[in-house]
């Protein structure tokens, strides 16, 4: 039962309640970083459509890869398991990688990455 008290308000955030604004304003804490990375992708996954899917799909991924590399991080600062930090490490290189080729991608393509920058 305590296990469930204590996923409930992630499982909220997830699914777009938006609890645990009250961690966001200490980030001082691994579950403060969860959250501030959390709600920034949620903001920053909000692109308008272009009904491309290869555009859209690069605008939003972004944001994605750009959370879990934030969340990885909190990981390896207040994370104790040394695999679970060779994971965030993984992740961490993994997607900056994928955020990397993303960019080239919409820059030959001459595509903002921001969908709000200019309408296509």
């Amino acid at each position: 039962m305590r296990l469930i008290k204590r996923l409930l308000p992630v499982a909220a955030l997830c699914a777009g309640i938006g609890i645990g604004a009250a961690w966001a304003q200490n980030p001082k804490t691994f579950s403060g970083a969860y959250v501030d990375a959390t709600n920034t992708m949620m903001k920053n996954m909000d692109i308008t459509f272009t009904g491309n899917a290869d555009t859209d799909f690069a605008r939003g991924s972004i944001a994605l890869h750009q959370a879990a590399i934030d969340i990885a991080k909190a990981e390896l600062q207040y994370g104790e398991d040394e695999k679970l930090k060779g994971l965030a490490q993984d992740i961490i290189d993994m997607r900056e990688s994928d955020i990397a080729l993303t960019r080239d991608w919409l820059k030959a393509k001459e595509i903002p990455e921001d969908s709000r920058a200019k309408k296509p």
